[in-house]
């Protein structure tokens, strides 16, 4: 099966998607998206070949 594009949660159960994705990159020319909670996650989904890189943000919540 072909994909268009991969998105990736960096923490994803029983294996981390930044390895996932250095695997998906070693077989295929798919796009990956990684999502990741840090910066240091960053660098590495990149040294791993995504493609981009977005950072979650937890929303912040007040109760007044």
């Amino acid at each position: 099966m072909d994909y268009s594009l991969v998105i990736l949660d960096a923490a994803i159960p029983y294996q981390d998607g930044i390895t996932l994705c250095s695997k998906i990159k070693k077989d295929n020319e798919v796009p990956v998206i990684l999502v990741t909670h840090n910066d240091h996650q960053m660098l590495e989904s990149f040294q791993a070949g995504a493609d981009d890189s977005k950072q979650h943000v937890k929303e912040l919540r007040h109760d007044d």
